[in-house]
């Protein structure tokens, strides 16, 4: 034969198929192959799960009612979408180990013993992929706490929509005591210092001035009669169980609500007695473990300084232009006392505007008091750059000053 027809010959030259079993080596090698990208897949499957799982259940779970399986199942659908972006990555890269099947012919790995190893590599891969992605749960620290039932319409009500985190709530309510007391009972003795603010929850209470000073805060006939009453917080909007406190002044919910303002009342004789109108509900808090968890949590701070403000507007004679105005620069002092303004403070003093026909000039005399301006308003805070050095060493109105202006309203009222 010529060079060329040796040439062709060997170019068509088919080598034989290997059809014999396959070796323990080569079974070995097939194992690894498969076990080692599924071992990435299980790894990234549950990690990402139990993230994420994790962060919707601390963070979403009390918010929109989600049980831990809800969560964990929404963690899941997460996790798998990522997986779609990350199976080629896991691909390549186990590609790139120099893992190889053993060299199986196609006709070996169509064996039973082929097909049962695959299997057992996608068995093993798998497991150990999964229990290697468990490793978040060493790091992991308890993100959510379980509210009580009881607690639960307090913290949607009041606590939920200023961005509470269920872990602050919880630690706010085991500084507090809830207690539940008849008709009669007195919540608050008056003419001594009452070092606690309660928020009622539930029933009406009344509050009678005590000492000497009863002529200054006129009763209804004089004689010891109720000033104001207190109604629950989760009732508030019900009418009073009681017709004789039909035309007294409510004060909101928060019984010695102004020494979160003004520090030096608690130090102050309590001025009046609050007494249970009805059966109530309420919790107590001691008054420097209120302010140090209003100081630790702005959140919190800013629910409880909300629910003074709204109450605040509820109670203010519409009457009187005179006091409308006064209490309406004492609303603007309390909110510009950070120097910034949010836009739920700009909706509360918007609807008090338009419920006591307070005029476009009217506020802004009053932001000017205040050392603002309207664009500075609209923004939401005051720059630096536009106050002197001289301005800005001096401190803007506090909240403290206009607790002050609130007490001299409430002595008017």
């Amino acid at each position: 034969k010529t060079a060329e027809a040796q040439l062709d010959a060997t170019k068509t030259k088919v080598v034989p198929e290997n059809k014999g079993p396959p070796s323990t080596k080569q079974l070995a090698q097939l194992c690894l192959f498969v076990a080692v990208p599924f071992f990435g897949f299980g790894f990234a499957d549950n990690a990402i799960m139990i993230v994420c799982g994790d962060f919707i259940d601390a963070q979403f779970g009390v918010m929109f009612g989600l049980t831990t399986m809800a969560s964990a199942g929404l963690g899941n659908w997460l996790s798998d979408t990522i997986g779609l972006g990350l199976g080629d990555v896991i691909e390549r890269t186990a590609g790139k180990m120099g893992l190889s099947n053993g060299n199986l012919s196609p006709a070996q790995e169509r064996m039973q013993p082929a097909k049962l190893t695959t299997l057992a590599g996608k068995l093993i891969g798998i497991t150990l992929g999964c229990f290697a992605g468990m490793v978040p749960l060493l790091f992991l620290k308890p993100a959510k706490v379980e509210i009580p039932n009881e607690d639960l319409e307090v913290y949607e009500s009041t606590f939920m929509p200023y961005g509470v985190s269920t872990n602050a709530f919880v630690h706010l309510m085991k500084q507090a005591a809830r207690r539940r007391q008849p008709s009669g009972h007195v919540m608050v003795k008056g003419g001594v210092p009452f070092p606690k603010v309660i928020l009622l929850l539930r029933g009406e209470a009344i509050a009678i001035k005590v000492g000497e000073d009863a002529s200054e805060v006129p009763s209804l006939d004089g004689t010891g009669d109720p000033t104001h009453k207190y109604l629950g917080r989760l009732e508030g909007d019900e009418p009073s169980s009681s017709p004789a406190l039909g035309n007294i002044c409510s004060h909101g919910s928060v019984v010695n609500g102004t020494a979160i303002s003004n520090p030096t009342r608690v130090e102050q004789d309590y001025p009046s007695d609050v007494i249970a109108e009805t059966q109530v509900e309420y919790l107590e808090w001691e008054y420097k473990d209120l302010m140090q968890i209003m100081k630790d949590d702005a959140s919190i701070q800013a629910s409880i300084v909300s629910l003074l403000f709204h109450e605040m507007v509820s109670y203010v004679s519409t009457n009187n232009p005179a006091q409308r105005s006064r209490v309406y620069k004492v609303l603007m002092m309390a909110v510009l006392a950070d120097g910034k303004v949010d836009e739920s403070e700009r909706r509360l003093l918007n609807k008090y505007r338009e419920s006591h026909r307070i005029s476009e000039q009217e506020h802004l005399s009053v932001l000017e008091e205040l050392e603002w301006t309207e664009a500075g308003w609209r923004r939401g805070w005051m720059h630096p750059e536009n106050f002197s050095e001289q301005e800005m060493a001096t401190e803007n109105p506090t909240f403290q000053e206009a607790a002050l202006e609130l007490e001299k309203v409430h002595v008017a009222l």
